[in-house]
């Protein structure tokens, strides 16, 4: 900006205060010159809102209805610019059904721009449903659902260009275009304004430079004194070779990648070579109340030879992981305390390779056995901790798939069982899971000179698949017993001791609180 002066950027206010846009104007005696100042502000708000866009004539005109409101919030103006977006698109339709193609001489275009009318509506109601998530929310809480709002209106624009990118015929398509150049053109602007808010919320973490730190230690150390609400770390695809750990002082952080598989973290901390201790051993720790994360790969490389070594330890209450990879041997995922859920994950590892002292409930997710080292003859998927009899914790495998890696397959050496008793009252709960043949008939394995299969709580229900079979399971566990469906209500998310309906829903997370995937 010229003249000398500091003005403060549209991101910079959304960072200091996440509402306010305007300026208070004073009124003096010359009135008309407070006006023209009034107005001066007012342009220069709305060219700042628009300084990120492609199409900025056609921002600012879509700004018409809030660019004489002195008091017109951020929120106000993401509101007009979707607003005008969606009468834009319908006109695009309007206009698109008054071209036609006969069905018989032209099959295919015709059938092209039937596509095209039925990808503009669902256009206008995916941008219609995220508009009533920016009109039914505090600002803050659009800056927590930033991520999924530009993803929702990235799908608007994709509609918009298969749309077109379908009909071949040159006289229809040019009408087509024509007809939709302000919808697209207003389109690829609220992307590029979500986009804008994105980058400000959230530290970028790019191994390769291209955002504000290059390793995710970084980021998490960041974290401001006193922050409230989400802090949002966005790690871009690579593999991130390094220890994490948020402590207890940082609750809220949401963390999530371009996708499992896509942006990785790894360390190689174990027990028996490194000589870490169990928890210490972790490649990714999250201590803080209501941690959240999406899209990433967690992973030990220590392989089987490190015996314990973790890679992902949480025991911050309220904290949820979904769409990540968890990846290990022994010990690879340690429900360390508090309430836990996990949902659309790929869990692999060996010995007791999900564990804890907390409550953790884990849907719809894909659990792999994999090949022990050499002298390790046997595997268990869970080992819960739970030593009091009146504790709420456990862990329960629901809606899962239990499958086994090709390499321990082809073995006949090694025993794979559902789970063994860590502690007194160890509670290990499976149910509506796929288990495959792998697993022995036994289902549950005995802890070594304990006498823990006597007191502890393993369940299953509604089990399916050749390992579901419970005629042979083990014996000597005197409370094992296929649950009620009333019984498995008591395991699920929404019950009282997971009490999942009061948070869950302010994770982002996908979930069901009761039997059946309801």
């Amino acid at each position: 900006m010229g003249g000398g002066k500091v003005v403060i950027s549209l991101v910079s206010l959304i960072l200091l205060v996440g509402v306010i846009v305007g300026v208070v104007v004073v009124v003096h005696k010359n009135g008309d010159m407070d006006d023209n100042r009034s107005t001066n502000v007012q342009k220069k708000k709305v060219d700042e809102f628009c300084q990120p866009t492609s199409y900025k004539d056609a921002c600012v005109k879509s700004l018409d209805k809030v660019a004489n409101n002195e008091t017109a919030t951020v929120k106000d103006y993401i509101m007009a610019a979707f607003e005008t977006t969606v009468e834009e698109i319908k006109k695009s339709l309007h206009e698109t059904g008054k071209t036609n193609v006969d069905k018989d001489k032209d099959p295919y275009n015709h059938m092209a721009l039937e596509d095209c009318k039925e990808l503009l509506q669902y256009a206008i109601e995916e941008l219609e449903s995220t508009l009533n998530v920016v009109t039914e929310n505090k600002m803050k809480s659009i800056q927590e659902k930033v991520y999924d709002i530009l993803t929702w209106v990235s799908a608007v624009y994709s509609y918009q260009s298969e749309c077109i990118d379908a009909i071949d015929k040159p006289e229809y398509k040019s009408v087509i275009e024509k007809s939709m150049v302000n919808s697209t053109q207003l389109t690829n602007n609220a992307i590029d304004i979500v986009a804008k808010i994105a980058s400000a919320l959230q530290g970028i973490v790019a191994k390769d430079g291209s955002g504000k730190y290059t390793s995710v230690g970084e980021a998490i150390n960041a974290y401001p004194d006193k922050h409230q609400g989400k802090y949002i770390v966005y790690v871009k695809a690579g593999e991130y070779n390094e220890q994490v750990i948020i402590d207890k002082k940082k609750p809220n952080v949401f963390i999530y990648g371009d996708g499992a598989g896509k942006t990785i973290i790894a360390s190689d901390k174990n027990v028996y070579i490194a000589k870490y201790t169990t928890s210490n051993s972790a490649t990714f720790s999250a201590l803080g109340q209501g941690f959240i994360a999406k899209g990433i790969t967690f992973r030990n490389t220590a392989g089987p030879k490190g015996q314990q070594a973790v890679a992902l330890r949480i025991q911050g209450d309220l904290s949820a992981i979904f769409d990540c990879n968890i990846e290990g041997y022994q010990d690879t995922l340690y429900y360390q305390t508090h309430r836990q859920f996990y949902r659309n994950c790929v869990i692999s590892g060996t010995i007791d390779f999900i564990f804890g002292r907390g409550t953790a409930v884990i849907q719809d997710s894909t659990i792999i056995m994999r090949k022990p080292g050499d002298g390790q003859k046997w595997n268990t998927i869970t080992a819960d901790g739970r030593e009091i009899q009146s504790q709420p914790t456990g862990v329960v495998l629901q809606n899962c798939k239990i499958i086994a890696e090709n390499e321990l397959l082809s073995t006949k050496m090694v025993e794979n069982y559902l789970g063994r008793p860590w502690k007194l009252y160890s509670t290990n709960v499976v149910m509506e899971s796929e288990i495959g043949d792998f697993i022995k008939p036994e289902g549950w394995m005995i802890w070594e000179n304990e006498k823990y299969h006597e007191t502890c709580e393993c369940y299953e229900y509604g089990n399916k698949g050749l390992g579901a079979q419970i005629n042979a399971r083990n014996k000597v566990f005197k409370n094992f017993k296929i649950l009620s469906q009333e019984e498995a209500m008591k395991y699920t998310a929404g019950a009282v001791w997971f009490n999942g309906e009061e948070w869950l829903p302010g994770t982002s997370a996908p979930f069901y609180l009761g039997l059946g995937g309801k």
